[in-house]
């Protein structure tokens, strides 16, 4: 699994050294090595100086790091860093709303429902919020309509007809 929200939780906390942190089940240094790579490719860490002990994974790998401005904001926000980069990247070019929402369906299960009897019938429902450039923005789109039709209908089991007209699950929609 992705060990990089471990690592930079474990950074920001002071918690020490991954590699000789006393998990019950320790991670492969290969597992830790990317948890690095991929906090340093996000900008939430960054080498101090030349390490007498480059393997990662090994002992000391921490303090051959420190956290970026960037890490310690991503650090605060409860999901994984991925996604806290995007919300930070996306407060900069002004669409924190619309990423926030983006952001919040990819932690979630998908909330688009394809029963196999009903696989051509729930695509064409589903066509209905397509964007052809992005999946993002068809996200945006099922969030959108399902606020809309949420304003619009009177009552909690309309709102669910209309989530069980677009093959789409109430329950997810509820915890997005």
């Amino acid at each position: 699994s992705n060990l990089a929200e471990v690592i930079l939780r474990m950074i920001f906390l002071n918690l020490g050294d991954v590699a000789t942190f006393p998990f019950i089940d320790p991670p492969a240094p290969k597992s830790i090595k990317d948890g690095f790579d991929t906090l340093q490719e996000l900008g939430a860490i960054q080498k101090k100086t030349k390490s007498k002990n480059p393997k990662p994974g090994k002992p000391n790998e921490n303090k051959q790091y420190r956290l970026t401005q960037i890490g310690r904001v991503m650090a605060k926000i409860p999901v994984d860093p991925k996604l806290s980069r995007i919300l930070i990247q996306a407060q900069t070019m002004g669409c924190l709303g619309e990423a926030t929402i983006i952001v919040t369906a990819l932690a979630i299960a998908d909330v688009r429902q394809r029963p196999a009897d009903k696989i051509q019938a729930a695509d064409q429902k589903h066509a209905l919020f397509k964007d052809p450039t992005s999946d993002f923005i068809t996200l945006l789109n099922i969030w959108n309509a399902y606020k809309a039709a949420e304003k619009k209908l009177t009552s909690r089991s309309k709102l669910k007809t209309f989530c069980a007209d677009h093959y789409l699950s109430f329950k997810r929609l509820h915890e997005w």
